[in-house]
């Protein structure tokens, strides 16, 4: 929880340069990428919540926590339906999580608004989602092959 609370708060600190209002690099990814291989869903739909109410509380305001649940929700299904599928490496479950993160965004924005123009921001942040998607990964690869991560989330003790 509180990994996820330093990416929250480091996304917030830190605005990634970019012409497109919102862009992200999306840290919490990583960690709910290596929740979803070692944990089970449920666990990892709890800690991404929690990290969403906690964090809108601290660092933003009432208004983001709309869009955070909206993102994650459709992020970390995506997520796991692409792992679970099997055909996808963590690279395309990472681009996945992404995309349809801005995808559950822009859906909430759409409702909350009253205004459908926005789907067409999609064609602007979709590219960017990917490629966030693709350096998560990157940055999540080594990892997922550690002996460490295997300690941490065993549920053996010993």
């Amino acid at each position: 929880m509180a990994f996820a609370l330093l990416c929250s708060y480091l996304e917030y600190l830190v605005q990634f340069p970019s012409l497109i209002p919102g862009v992200k690099l999306g840290l919490c990814n990583a960690l709910f990428i290596i929740f979803l291989y070692y944990e089970d869903f449920s666990s990892t739909l709890l800690l991404s919540l929690a990290r969403i109410l906690l964090s809108s509380f601290l660092f933003g305001n009432w208004i983001l926590l709309f869009y955070s649940l909206g993102g994650s929700f459709f992020g970390l299904t995506a997520m796991y339906l692409s792992k679970s599928y099997k055909k996808f490496s963590h690279y395309g479950v990472s681009m996945m999580g992404s995309v349809f993160f801005q995808i559950g965004q822009i859906l909430v924005a759409m409702q909350l608004l009253h205004n459908t123009h926005l789907i067409f921001y999609l064609t602007f942040l979709l590219p960017t989602g990917m490629c966030a998607g693709l350096l998560v990964a990157y940055i999540v690869q080594p990892l997922l092959k550690k002996e460490l991560l295997l300690c941490l989330f065993s549920s053996d003790p010993t």
